[in-house]
């Protein structure tokens, strides 16, 4: 998996967003060569962006397992999950 940048990031585009509650909305976003991310955006107390890759969860190889699974990935910040 390549290190996503801010260069990188607009090879992406959305495929999912869902809002389960009304603090918490999950992004998913893929590349034409299957690479995927899922931003999770936390607003409980403050703002919260965290990220689940393939490099945190190693388990999930398609973006479509990881986007089913999405609740229950591993999320951390963009340094621990790039």
């Amino acid at each position: 998996m390549k290190r996503v940048t801010t260069n990188a990031m607009g090879e992406y585009v959305t495929n999912d967003v869902v809002e389960p509650s009304a603090t918490l909305s999950y992004i998913g976003k893929e590349d034409a060569a299957g690479d995927w991310y899922i931003q999770s955006v936390d607003t409980t107390s403050g703002t919260s962006v965290r990220f689940a890759t393939e490099a945190n969860n190693p388990t999930y190889t398609t973006y479509a397992t990881a986007w089913a699974d999405r609740a229950t990935l591993t999320y951390g910040t963009y340094g621990s999950a790039f």
